[in-house]
């Protein structure tokens, strides 16, 4: 009887039926397997005849072993290339302590997850705790999907969480679309322009490798930009300025580019570079009477 009955059983001997006489004894065996954790009570009635029945209180502490892990964690949409973070807590909630043995990524798109820093691997005593830093970088658009198990040597042995995020390919669009400078003089000095780069998706960016690209690229350079190594939001936007410097004669078809996760957009880009002509004077070129010498 008692508060946890269920947590305590009599074993090999019960003593019933017994007669016991005047200095005789019997050993009553009682099992203990805890249903819970901490402490658990209960009592042994043992009925004599013609007497008080005895009442034993029996009591125990239930000793479990086991984390306390997420079942889910959700990432944000994130973009194709870029890398979205969340944290999954592990916590000894148990009496005793517990081993993590091993922490491993696997499921559908396993290469689209990482664990970042520590991965918990060790001891963790009563009540404490162990954060691991889950990376999402998703290689392809659309869901991508993940399990992350964590092995111990707790009841159960394995906790799963399950990991998912929504990828976006990036939408990045220059303003104006191409840009042609035109005739040039040669060594006039060059010419400038601005153009704009706007991020027309619905996740934020990470830009990277702005350049100029193409055959005669030297000749074109990039004097200032607000692109260089930024995160754009959804429908934000940055500028380039890009200039030509016709050193030389010709005809130029090259490409800005710029990189968004792992991703390059470009923009065309062309000029012309030629020497003034040489123009001769009105013919005939008459000079006035002159004295000799």
């Amino acid at each position: 009887g008692g508060a946890n009955p269920g947590d305590f059983a009599i074993g090999g001997g019960s003593c019933a039926s017994l007669i016991l006489f005047q200095g005789e004894s019997c050993v009553v065996e009682v099992t203990f397997a805890p249903q819970a954790g901490g402490a658990r009570e209960a009592t042994l009635e043992v009925a004599i005849e013609g007497e008080p029945a005895l009442a034993v209180p029996l009591s125990g502490s239930g000793q479990t072993k086991k984390l306390t892990v997420p079942g889910s964690t959700g990432f944000p949409t994130t973009t194709v290339g870029g890398t979205s973070t969340e944290k999954v807590l592990l916590k000894n909630t148990s009496e005793a302590g517990v081993n993590v043995n091993e922490v491993t990524i696997e499921g559908a798109d396993p290469a689209d997850f990482g664990i970042e820093g520590s991965n918990c691997v060790g001891y963790l005593g009563t009540g404490m705790s162990c954060e691991l830093s889950v990376r999402f970088t998703p290689g392809a658009s659309g869901t991508r999907e993940a399990l992350l198990r964590v092995s111990t040597d707790a009841t159960p042995a394995d906790y799963v969480t399950e990991l998912s995020g929504e990828a976006a390919a990036p939408e990045i669009a220059f303003e104006p679309a191409s840009y042609d400078f035109g005739l040039t003089e040669v060594h006039s000095g060059g010419q400038r322009t601005n153009l704009t780069l706007r991020n027309a998706g619905a996740t934020s960016v990470q830009l990277s490798n702005l350049q100029i690209t193409g055959p005669g690229a030297n000749e074109f350079w990039i004097p200032g930009s607000g692109c260089w190594g930024t995160s754009l939001a959804p429908g934000s936007t940055c500028w380039i300025e890009v200039q030509f410097n016709a050193n030389e004669e010709g005809s130029l078809a090259v490409a800005l580019s710029i990189q968004a996760g792992t991703v390059v957009f470009q923009a065309p880009l062309s000029a012309r570079a030629e020497r003034p002509p040489a123009v001769a004077p009105p013919d005939p070129l008459t000079f006035g009477p002159t004295a000799v010498g």
